[in-house]
């Protein structure tokens, strides 16, 4: 009902719909999977958002289809994560270097 109100609607998954990556508090980029399937239309919020930075940043890159295509563009611009890749990440994560800006 809410939705007939929105100037528009991004219908995302929630973390257990999903896969992707956190940063937890205590400095640790971790992964999870998707544990639950998401309702017909939901998309990972990844995917929504990469897809909205691409169109207005105008850049001319392809907006990200995969979790790891998604978490590559957010290491490339982010100093902090910039030696990390998602596949590295594994299941035990990574921590993000001492003083680096998070």
């Amino acid at each position: 009902r809410a939705a007939e109100n929105a100037h528009f609607v991004l219908p995302i998954t929630t973390f257990a719909e999903q896969e992707g990556t956190f940063l937890n508090a205590q400095g640790r980029v971790q992964r999870f999977w998707q544990g639950l399937q998401p309702p017909q239309g939901a998309r990972p919020a990844w995917l929504v958002l990469g897809a909205l930075a691409v169109a207005l940043e105008g850049r001319g890159e392809a907006a990200p289809q995969t979790a790891a295509q998604a978490f590559a563009r957010v290491a490339r611009d982010t100093e902090a994560l910039s030696e990390m890749t998602y596949e590295t990440l594994g299941t035990a994560g990574a921590l993000v270097a001492e003083g680096a800006p998070a």
